[in-house]
């Protein structure tokens, strides 16, 4: 249950919803940020804007996604289905569950970010080893959309953390 009161889903305004949502249903973040007017909007644009108008190709972008959303049951129920169509494997998102960045099934740039995502996550600065293996695969239009997703997700699965939301379902 989630610690703080969800507006109803029939109360949330079009506007506040993603187009998957309103496909849909609002997810429970967007039903609970819907409270501060503009917020979801906000929220709902920077993930478009990372997902589908950046370099950084899906299946890195998922990775990523997933790195950082690994400790929210709420975001890893809206996002493991996300990363299943943008070609990761039930194996991979159980390898990134168990933190095994080098698990063969992942590509050497799928390392390089998975790597990224986890050190980035974990708040202890990047080690110059690891973004100088990031800069082999990415440039720098690609470093700076992985840490805006990286930045976006990890405070979304934060926010889902403390707020005690519930799995989509």
């Amino acid at each position: 249950m989630s610690r703080l009161p969800m507006l109803d889903a029939a109360a949330v305004p079009p506007e506040a919803q993603s187009d998957e949502e309103k496909a849909a249903a609002p997810l429970n973040r967007t039903r609970t940020l819907a409270a501060i007017d503009g917020w979801p909007t906000a929220l709902n644009d920077g993930v478009s804007s990372l997902w589908r108008h950046g370099a950084l190709e899906p299946a890195l972008c998922a990775t990523a996604i997933i790195v950082v959303s690994r400790r929210s049951p709420y975001e890893m129920a809206v996002n493991v289905p996300k990363a299943l169509a943008a070609g990761l494997s039930d194996d991979m998102i159980e390898a990134i569950e168990d933190e095994d960045w080098t698990d063969p099934s992942f590509s050497d740039a799928q390392k390089a970010v998975f790597r990224f995502a986890m050190m980035f996550d974990a708040g202890h600065g990047i080690p110059d080893a690891d973004f100088a293996r990031l800069q082999d695969h990415l440039d720098e239009s690609q470093i700076l959309q992985l840490a805006g997703i990286c930045t976006h997700y990890g405070g979304l699965a934060r926010l889902a953390i403390a707020l005690a939301y519930d799995a989509e379902g």
